[in-house]
C-alpha cells in the first residue's frame, strides 16, 4: 500500500519532511525514522542539504527572480532600504539565506524577529506613527503576505 494514500502516514511523512527541513538548516545531513508507516513498516532516510537544495533548484530559481524583481521595483520607486530582516521558518534555509545575500548584495541579514514579533513590531511602530504623543522618525511599512514553501512533483503536482 501506497503511503499517500493513507491519511495518517500522509500525516506521518508531512511531519517528517518538516522536521528533515528543520534539521537540515542547521546541520548538512538528517536521519529522519517514521515508525509504523504502512503496514507496520518503519521507515529510516538519511537526507543530505545538497539533496534538498538539488530537489528543491527549481523553486530556488523562481525566488531568485522574484528577489530580483523586487530589487529593481526598488530601484525604479528610487527606494532603499538600511537592514534586511528575514522572517518566518523558511527563512532559516541556508540556500535561501544565500539567494537573499546575492540578490540583494548584503551580508548583513538580520533573523532576529518571529512572525508574531514581527506583527507586533510593526503595529508598535503604526501606532507610535498616529499618536499624538510621540515624534517618531518618518517610516514606511509594508505589509505582505507570508508564503509556505511547498515542494511538489512536478509529474503528479497535486501530491506532496
Amino acid at each position: 500500500m501506497s503511503p499517500i494514500k493513507s491519511a495518517k502516514a500522509l500525516y506521518k511523512l508531512r511531519e517528517a519532511a518538516e522536521k528533515c527541513k528543520k534539521i537540515l538548516s542547521a546541520n548538512l545531513d538528517a536521519t529522519i525514522h517514521v515508525d509504523c508507516l504502512v503496514d507496520d513498516d518503519d521507515i529510516t532516510v538519511n537526507f543530505k542539504r545538497d539533496q534538498f537544495e538539488g530537489m528543491s533548484a527549481q523553486v530556488f530559481q523562481r525566488f531568485e527572480t522574484l528577489f530580483s524583481r523586487f530589487k529593481a521595483r526598488l530601484a525604479q520607486e528610487k527606494l532603499t532600504f538600511k537592514s534586511l530582516e528575514l522572517v518566518g521558518g523558511s527563512c532559516r534555509i541556508p540556500k535561501l539565506q544565500e539567494l537573499v545575500s546575492k540578490v540583494f548584495e548584503t551580508n548583513d541579514l538580520k533573523k532576529t524577529l518571529n512572525f508574531d514579533e514581527c506583527i507586533s513590531q510593526g503595529a508598535s511602530i503604526m501606532a507610535a506613527v498616529v499618536s499624538p504623543f510621540y515624534s517618531v522618525q518618518s517610516t514606511k511599512l509594508k505589509d505582505s503576505f507570508p508564503h509556505q514553501i511547498k515542494l511538489f512533483d512536478v509529474k503528479t503536482p497535486d501530491k506532496v
